[in-house]
């Protein structure tokens, strides 16, 4: 059963950004980019669209293999590496998503765990982080990446319309984590908690507060997942971590 917790307001889909405005890349991921010198950058921040195509996977160095079937506009970003071992689409890789198996990997990752919300096969999705070639594979890729969203097109999700900034703090949390929103929502809206093997741990119904707080001290230590929806959409995702 879901727990009316009074909140009010949603989620950052950050569509302003990611579509009709420029769009917003965080350079500080590059300080966590494993062996960044093999990446050749041909734009600097950009979004694309498109489906996922298959289900996303880690790798040993932490970041996440995602394959996106571009919307024909940016088929121009592919060249015959992505034609040919990724199925025609364009790899996208949120970087320390996983704890990285791969020793020279673990230095990169250390003090940054990825909040980008993570995809499943067949989403429609905005993909926003530098458009680069990945000279060890051959093919180009959205590599660090900022955000994935959930994508409507023309910037609305639902009848809520378009969702507000979503800040979630403090990372690590200890006992508590605070989902804070700018603005008030306009229609129901839920936050859904899972754990890292997938299993929800926990729903709220959000409606007419800022804030949600969420007490985690009795919370193992661990990542969790977050995903933002209202009525059968899922609106926004990520990732928080508790460690006392």
């Amino acid at each position: 059963m879901r727990n009316l917790i009074l909140l009010s307001s949603i989620i950052l889909c950050c569509f302003g950004k990611t579509t009709a405005q420029t769009p917003y890349c965080d350079t500080t991921l590059w300080a966590h980019v494993y062996h960044s010198y093999r990446l050749v950058t041909h734009n600097d921040c950009m979004t694309v669209t498109g489906h996922i195509y298959g289900t996303p996977y880690s790798e040993a160095d932490g970041d996440y293999h995602i394959r996106l079937y571009l919307d024909p506009q940016y088929n121009y970003m592919l060249d015959s590496m992505n034609n040919v071992s990724e199925d025609a689409c364009l790899v996208c890789e949120p970087i320390c998503v996983v704890t990285p198996t791969q020793s020279d990997a673990i230095t990169p990752c250390s003090g940054y765990t990825s909040n980008v919300y993570l995809p499943n096969a067949n989403e429609y999705v905005a993909v926003t982080g530098p458009y680069v070639t990945d000279n060890d594979h051959g093919w180009n890729e959205i590599h660090p990446v900022t955000s994935i969203v959930i994508y409507h097109p023309a910037g609305i999700t639902g009848e809520g319309g378009p969702l507000p900034e979503l800040k979630v703090f403090p990372v690590p949390a200890t006992n508590a984590v605070h989902f804070s929103f700018a603005a008030a929502p306009h229609t129901t809206t839920y936050i859904t908690l899972y754990n890292e093997e997938g299993r929800e741990v926990g729903d709220y119904m959000m409606a007419e507060t800022s804030e949600f707080v969420l007490n985690t001290t009795y919370w193992p230590n661990g990542v969790y997942i977050y995903k933002i929806s209202q009525g059968k959409e899922t609106l926004k995702g990520g990732k928080f971590v508790v460690a006392k």
